[in-house]
């Protein structure tokens, strides 16, 4: 696509934006979709997940690099 002036250019980035919010608002909606559902789970929460928690997942996260550093410094140690 050729652009000849920056009305040209304003014009596609503001269609651009357009777009780009509109698929914020879809990505917004199937998170909300799947973290969330009516009919509970196999653990009694609702949720595909259950409740998610920021903390547990945060948590999560960082024992899992820990544990990989740890791996990769042992490994790193008695590869000899």
């Amino acid at each position: 696509m050729e652009y000849n002036s920056l009305h040209d250019l304003a014009r596609r980035k503001a269609a651009l934006n357009a777009e780009l919010a509109m698929h914020a608002k879809n990505i917004e909606k199937l998170k909300k979709e799947l973290l969330t559902t009516d009919q509970p789970s196999s653990n009694g929460k609702k949720g595909l997940l259950g409740r998610v928690n920021k903390k547990n997942i945060l948590s999560a996260a960082i024992s899992t690099f820990d544990g990989a550093w740890f791996a990769w410094k042992l490994y790193k140690k008695f590869k000899r």
